[in-house]
């Protein structure tokens, strides 16, 4: 099937424009180009009208709730409320979906308060935080009294303070908190004479005694924002900077706006002159997402008799921030011989590290004990740039216990091989095109082409100061926008050499290779080093014969898969030395062509080619010439950089060969890694097809 074949098959079965991007290996913007051509798109779903998506937002659903009911992209649902005015964050979409699962408990709470239940009393009951529960009853206008609002001692009686029709204090008295708040924050530092306060939301003016007079919620002042040119002045950004930048930053999807809350620390901002350290933005995040009067800073409650960071009262959650150095970075380990190696390290640099030995091994350890005896909601963070609480935000804010391990709330997520996520390659034929083949083969050949990744993957080990598999959930979060629950296991091991982990293995592009048989009109291949299986693939689309050999033993399961799911019965593989000279093919063929081992770019196993010396290699690249030779080869072909070019040439010319053609990619392979900020491939090692005929056929 063509590509465009596929992508009409699949957009009448209604699939998502992300899942024929995978299928057909290529980009959402490709495939949305190539689906506007074929008049099957139109902001991706046509079959989704605007007024749908909006009635639906209209019940309270979410984006992504919105998306799974209409079978259609985040993306296209984003796009569709932006026509109405509307944009919604990932914090946005969690206090819907718990605003919406308040809104049931609302008739129990309305008889409770009714009774004259405390709000608090309430709260508690419920488990849904008092703030959520004050946001609850305005929201169905229902009078009550703050906590810390001046009463006569009677619980529902207002006092002088207070407006007499709902209990809440009035303008002036809630103004003279703001105050006191705001005082107690930045000091006598900020002018309040010109601010006219309506509520927490409205913006008021505020005058800075250096820069003049600019415009604040009270809400965001009273938990440290300030002026944003004193922050500009320090060459950093302020809180409310380094929380809400993106708010407007137009984004693919909406997930990017939500972990707008945590930009990376190493900015530092600033308040009024003075550093934020990484709890500081943590808790102005968590405020964001859960409010200020669900979260508590720095407390001690009967389950957790130690000074915690944070405690989320809604969701009885319990969050420490050991992004300090004397925490180890990870929970101690007895057991572990780097832990002890450490340890001694430490004890032999004076007093100050041997205390950290102590919060390392001894109080956070009896913390953990604490919160495993009672099973507590226990989150750990340890990344001081806040990389692994970002994830965890982007993530819906899971819960977590992490007593048992660190980053408990991730997916326990064990990549086998012989069962990846591959649901989108479930064609019944071998596809049309380069890069539909090349997926293929990797799939049949995944236990070979990403066994460096696996065992990566399994060790778990640290990289860039995280437990490797968190910073490449971190990393495909960041690029791709997906959560550690949304990725397939093909995206996470294709993750390790896009993030630059390891360099990975090259699949082969066959374009060149299928150019050569069509131009030349094969019948007939050998090739000596058939590699992951492309090329016998290739030759199976054009029905073309086929014999490859190659020394991987790794790789036999996946051709002998191959051959039989195709039913192949012209294309096979014999697992042969193709530089033996006592090896005879026994085939003949019009063309020898192959793509080979040179040099030791990539080290596919221990017998092969690339392990061998210069002068090594160029005498088996001899031996293989004059074994493809034994089957009657009119042309010779292979497909080598330009670095072993002219090296590899010489010895095909040395064999009474004339080259006659050399085939070049129109649009060269490139990544990330080699090209500039306009788009300029910087690739120096291009690839070539050479083709060569024998002198005198």
């Amino acid at each position: 099937m063509t590509i465009d074949e596929v992508l009409i098959k699949m957009r009448g079965e209604g699939r998502l424009i992300s899942d024929m991007a995978i299928a057909v290996n290529r980009s959402e913007t490709t495939v949305l180009r190539r689906l506007g051509k074929l008049g099957l798109t139109c902001n991706g779903r046509p079959d989704i009208q605007d007024s749908d998506v909006k009635s639906l937002w209209d019940t309270g659903l979410t984006i992504s709730e919105i998306a799974e009911k209409l079978n259609c992209s985040h993306e296209t649902v984003s796009k569709r409320l932006k026509k109405f005015g509307i944009s919604c964050s990932r914090v946005d979409g969690i206090r819907r979906h718990f605003e919406r699962e308040h809104e049931i408990l609302w008739p129990e709470i309305k008889t409770g308060l009714d009774a004259g239940t405390a709000p608090t009393a309430l709260a508690r009951r419920h488990g849904i935080g008092y703030a959520n529960l004050i946001r609850l009853m305005q929201r169905h206008d229902y009078p009550f009294e703050y906590p810390d609002s001046d009463t006569d001692g009677n619980s529902g009686n207002p006092g002088p303070d207070t407006d007499s029709g709902t209990g809440r204090p009035d303008v002036a008295g809630r103004f003279q908190r703001f105050l006191e708040k705001s005082r107690a924050v930045h000091g006598g530092f900020y002018d309040y004479s010109d601010s006219e306060y309506v509520n927490t939301k409205t913006k008021i003016k505020i005058i800075c005694p250096e820069h003049g007079p600019f415009m604040q919620a009270p809400e965001k002042h009273m938990i440290g924002r300030g002026c944003p040119a004193c922050a500009r002045k320090h060459g950093r950004l302020d809180i409310k900077n380094s929380v809400q930048a993106t708010e407007t930053k137009p984004g693919p999807v909406d997930r990017p706006q939500e972990r707008a809350a945590v930009r990376d620390v190493a900015a530092r901002p600033v308040i009024s002159g003075q550093k934020v350290d990484a709890d500081d933005l943590m808790y102005s995040a968590l405020v964001e997402i859960f409010g200020p009067f669900d979260v508590e800073r720095r407390c001690v409650t009967a389950a957790y008799p130690y000074l915690c960071d944070f405690h989320i009262k809604s969701r009885d959650m319990y969050i420490e921030l050991n992004a300090h150095w004397s925490h180890g970075s990870h929970w101690f380990d007895g057991n572990s011989k780097n832990d002890l190696e450490l340890l001694s390290s430490w004890d032999a640099r004076g007093p100050h590290f041997r205390n950290a030995v102590s919060v390392w091994t001894r109080r956070d350890v009896e913390k953990r004990l604490a919160a495993q005896a009672r099973g507590l909601n226990y989150l750990v963070f340890w990344d001081n740039d806040l990389r692994d609480f970002e994830l965890w935000v982007g993530s819906g804010c899971p819960d977590g216990q992490d007593w048992l391990h660190e980053y408990s709330w991730l997916p326990s997520r064990g990549i086998d091989s012989g069962r990846f996520q591959w649901d989108f390659m479930t064609v019944g034929s071998i596809p049309c095109g380069a890069k539909p083949v090349s997926a293929l083969v990797k799939k049949y050949q995944a236990n070979a082409f990403y066994h460096k990744e696996l065992a990566l993957w399994h060790a778990n080990g640290d990289f860039r100061g995280l437990p490797l598999r968190a910073w490449l959930y971190w990393n495909r979060m960041k690029y791709l926008n997906k959560t550690p629950f949304e990725l397939s296991d093909i995206e996470i091991l294709r993750g390790f050499k896009i993030a630059g982990i390891i360099s990975g293995y090259s699949g082969f592009d066959a374009s060149l290779f299928n150019e050569v048989l069509c131009k030349y009109h094969v019948k007939s291949v050998y090739d000596p080093c058939a590699g992951w299986g492309e090329r016998m693939l290739s030759c199976a689309v054009l029905g073309i014969e086929y014999l490859g050999l190659d020394v991987n033993l790794d790789l036999k399961s996946g051709y002998e898969a191959m051959v039989r799911d195709f039913d192949l019965t012209r294309q096979r593989v014999v697992f042969q030395d193709s530089g033996d000279l006592n090896f005879n093919p026994g085939y003949q063929a019009d063309i020898a062509m192959t793509c080979p081992p040179y040099g030791s770019l990539e080290i596919y196993g221990p017998n092969g080619a690339e392990n061998l010396s210069h002068e090594e290699f160029l005498a088996w690249w001899g031996r293989v010439i004059d074994n493809a030779l034994k089957c009657g080869i009119e042309y010779f072909a292979f497909q080598v950089n330009r670095k072993y070019r002219d090296m590899m040439q010489s010895v095909v010319l040395s064999r009474n060969f004339e080259l006659i053609d050399e085939l070049e990619y129109s649009n060269p392979r490139s990544s990330h890694f080699t090209r500039g900020k306009n788009g300029v491939n910087f690739k120096s090692e291009k690839e070539s097809m050479l083709v060569f005929r024998k002198v005198g056929m």
